[in-house]
C-alpha cells in the first residue's frame, strides 16, 4: 500500500490515518536525495567537543575507559603458555575437582 507521510524531526508521520495490523509495523521510505546532507556537510565533532557535554568527573571516566580499550590485547597478540604455565592450571583444575568446587 502507498501511503504519502513526511518525516519531522525523524519521526514519520502519516498523513492519513491507517488502522495497522499490528503496533510496529516495518516500512520502507524513499527520502529525494535533495533533503539528504551529504557527509561533507555533516558537522563532525572531536571526542573533545563531545566530553565537554558531560561534568569533568565524567569526562575522567570516559577517557580512562577510552585508555583500557586502547590497550586491548588481541588474541593474536598473547604469548603461548609456557610447559610450567599449563602444568600450573591443570593442577588446579585437578585441585578444584578434588575439592568438588
Amino acid at each position: 500500500m502507498h501511503v504519502k507521510a513526511i518525516i519531522e524531526q525523524g519521526e514519520v508521520k502519516l498523513l492519513a490515518p491507517v488502522n495497522l495490523k499490528h503496533d510496529k509495523v516495518n516500512i520502507e521510505l524513499i527520502i529525494p536525495d535533495n533533503e539528504i546532507i551529504k557527509e561533507e556537510q555533516t558537522n563532525k565533532i572531536t571526542v573533545d567537543e563531545y566530553y565537554m557535554h558531560f561534568s569533568p568527573e565524567i569526562q575522567a571516566m570516559m577517557r580512562d575507559i577510552d585508555d583500557i580499550r586502547s590497550q586491548y590485547i588481541k588474541d593474536s597478540e598473547i604469548p603461548e603458555l609456557s610447559e610450567e604455565q599449563q602444568l600450573r592450571i591443570k593442577a588446579f583444575s585437578h585441585r578444584k575437582e578434588f575439592k568438588g568446587e
